[in-house]
């Protein structure tokens, strides 16, 4: 294989150099990139992106290859092999339709204008967004199997990374942040995102519409998202655990009804979730929370550790007001939490029109904010 910082060409990893890709930051790369993805298609390929800051417009992924970059961005720096738009007129940077089995990995994507401001409107950073589920091929398959890891993607004016109709994903150490939609925003099935930044976007940290199930979400530290941290509607069959929520807007975990469509069957455990609720009135009153559970069946919320906060540097509001508030449960359990210095007002809100029978609420120890300092 060659080395990826020259530009020669082995049988299967290619250098978008050898393609005539710049990468200084201010010639169009668009053509150049794309040939190299065009050409790494016809042999299921790597295409290797040296050091330097591609600027371009949409790139078009294609079925089982791989862009592979420098992956040594910071929380706050593009560095490594970064691709930067161009185009305020772009659905995506990067288009990844159709694209089956495609890797992302060690990408740092800018959607900063030269002006140091987000370019266009509702432009996504990674997109995927079939017309519908793929249909079984001929060997029965039906899975778009994409995996992005060890990415940026940063400052898009839409989502981070939109997937819509999507079965099979990974989103994985990746960092998607201050996007003014959602960090990953989900229509779809059978996902894992693992140890990941999801932060200070303007809408949830992660966000799932519609049709969504079959995911875990482990690891990840979920961050100053103005819309909430992980906000789901009416999905299925979701295990989150291990999971650091911090400073969400509205509720660090957000499950609710989607029309008729409740939540069920999630599995909520041993997650930190701290200072949640900061800005609660652009949601409502009892988003003011850690945890709203709002139309749920057979969901289990246990040994998760809530606590209020404020701003860093002790700035601000401290938040929220309540800690767990739930609606409309059956066959839900919300047991073993710890609330120390949980909430301000109320540990546990209960909104009502809930199955009695089969809705247990017990042994949530804890005290609202000063009563054990």
């Amino acid at each position: 294989m060659s080395d990826c910082y020259d530009n020669r060409v082995s049988d299967f990893a290619l250098n978008v150099r050898q393609f005539g890709a710049v990468g200084d930051g201010e010639t169009d790369d668009t053509q150049a990139i794309q040939e190299a993805i065009n050409t790494a298609a016809d042999i299921s390929g790597q295409v290797i992106f040296p050091p330097g800051v591609y600027t371009c417009s949409t790139l078009r992924l294609k079925p089982h290859i791989t862009l592979t970059g420098c992956a040594n961005w910071s929380y706050w720096y593009y560095k490594g092999s970064v691709v930067r738009l161009i185009d305020d007129k772009a659905s995506c940077l990067i288009d990844a339709t159709k694209a089956i089995g495609a890797v992302i990995d060690g990408l740092a994507l800018d959607g900063l204008s030269s002006d140091h401001k987000h370019l266009g409107k509702g432009i996504h950073g990674i997109m995927l967004h079939n017309d519908a589920f793929l249909e079984h091929d001929e060997h029965g398959a039906f899975d778009d199997a994409i995996r992005i890891e060890r990415s940026l993607v940063r400052n898009f004016s839409g989502d981070g990374i939109h997937l819509h109709n999507i079965c099979v994903f990974t989103v994985r150490s990746s960092m998607i942040a201050n996007n003014l939609e959602n960090g990953v925003s989900v229509r779809g099935c059978d996902g894992y995102v693992l140890d990941c930044w999801l932060a200070a976007n303007r809408k949830a940290g992660y966000g799932a519409y519609g049709v969504n199930a079959s995911v875990t979400m482990t690891a990840n530290r979920i961050e100053w998202n103005r819309g909430g941290g992980i906000v789901i509607h009416g999905g299925n069959h979701y295990n989150i655990t291990g999971n650091f929520l911090d400073r969400s807007g509205g509720p660090g975990i957000w499950l609710r009804s989607d029309g008729d469509e409740l939540c069920n069957r999630f599995a909520i455990t041993g997650n930190l979730i701290r200072r949640s609720g900061a800005h609660w009135d652009d949601h409502g009153e009892y988003a003011n929370s850690q945890i709203f559970l709002d139309g749920c069946r057979g969901v289990v919320c246990t040994g998760n550790t809530l606590s209020i906060g404020q701003d860093d540097f002790e700035k601000g509001e401290f938040t929220p007001a309540y800690g767990v508030v739930y609606r409309n449960l059956g066959n839900c359990i919300i047991k073993d939490n710890v609330l120390h210095d949980g909430a301000l007002n109320e540990l546990i809100v209960n909104l009502g029109d809930n199955d009695e029978n089969t809705t247990i609420v017990k042994d949530n120890i804890g005290s609202v904010a000063g009563e054990q300092r």
